[in-house]
């Protein structure tokens, strides 16, 4: 682009990276919106109704990026988590039962925790009363959830000390085939050519 336009690369670059955050700001106030209750009961797919999951209004995830190692000391130290043993940031994701990506929120350190993240999302702020949230067992929000006269769903895992009902085996079952959902919706992210490579 820079040898097409006739400048240098440096100002290719930072015009470049200007108009995508502009573009991204006008895109992602226009596109990711918030979805009233009665359409997102409206397009609630089968699969929900047929698992009692029928007051769900949002699934919810963090995903993660790799990032190239930053100079700053700082910001290396909250970029590396040590299980992953990489420099990374996490992104906050909700989608509706549909599949319709309805929140995303801007990018956290990758030692933040999932709860951390959604606390300072104002994500809790577009809940109504008696609404579901899936989630993964990573999110610890359930209080935060019960505060709002509002409930969580995750799958049971490892933590369980004793064994499982079958109730309980079959609600963990669909809810861990419901939350599919969000991956594909992930996947849709990440997939994309630019985030491809990391970022710097």
């Amino acid at each position: 682009m820079a040898d097409r336009f006739g400048i240098s690369k440096s100002l290719c670059s930072n015009t470049f990276t200007t108009f995508i955050r502009i573009i991204a700001n006008i895109l992602g106030q226009a596109i990711i919106v918030w979805l009233p209750i009665e359409v997102t009961k409206k397009n609630l797919p089968q699969s929900f109704v047929k698992a009692k999951h029928h007051k769900c209004t949002v699934i919810l995830d963090c995903f993660e990026i790799f990032i190239e190692r930053l100079k700053s000391l700082y910001n290396q130290a909250v970029t590396w988590p040590d299980y992953k043993h990489h420099n990374i940031v996490k992104v906050l994701i909700g989608i509706a039962p549909n599949g319709y990506i309805t929140f995303l929120f801007k990018c956290y350190g990758g030692r933040a925790s999932d709860k951390f993240i959604t606390s300072n999302s104002g994500f809790y702020d577009l809940l109504e009363r008696d609404d579901e949230v899936m989630a993964d067992r990573g999110f610890q929000i359930r209080e935060e959830l019960l505060f709002r006269y509002c409930s969580l769903s995750v799958p049971s895992g490892a933590r369980v000390k004793s064994q499982m009902t079958a109730s309980e085996c079959k609600k963990t079952t669909d809810v861990a085939n419901l939350g599919i959902h969000i991956e594909r919706a992930i996947n849709r992210i990440k997939t994309f050519r630019i985030l491809k490579n990391y970022y710097s």
